[in-house]
């Protein structure tokens, strides 16, 4: 059954910087653009690299392995050679707290 687990603190993610954590033994990338947070997998559909850390630009996420473009409000490919999008996650945030359904 699906939960929400404590992320982070709002003041611990910098704007459209990725931060990679393991929750609940899944490897999951969060960020902040503006006053939205996003949360997908933190492993790349081609060739399972981590996406984090790097910096999203226009709601897009690189993976700097092999150039793969992932969208993250949808985790669907922009750009290969990834051929298959990211799980994305529920996102709350409760106060300063940020919590993945997971």
């Amino acid at each position: 059954m699906a939960e929400f687990v404590r992320a982070a603190a709002l003041n611990e993610l910098e704007p459209n910087q990725l931060k990679g954590m393991k929750l609940n033994n899944r490897y999951v990338a969060v960020v902040k653009i503006g006053e939205e947070v996003f949360a997908f997998e933190d492993n790349c559909s081609h060739a399972a690299c981590s996406i984090s850390p790097g910096e999203v630009e226009d709601y897009i996420a690189p993976c700097y392995c092999h150039g793969a473009l992932f969208d993250v409000r949808t985790g669907g490919v922009v750009q290969g050679p990834a051929g298959r999008p990211l799980p994305v996650f529920a996102v709350k945030v409760e106060g300063d707290e940020v919590f993945v359904e997971l």
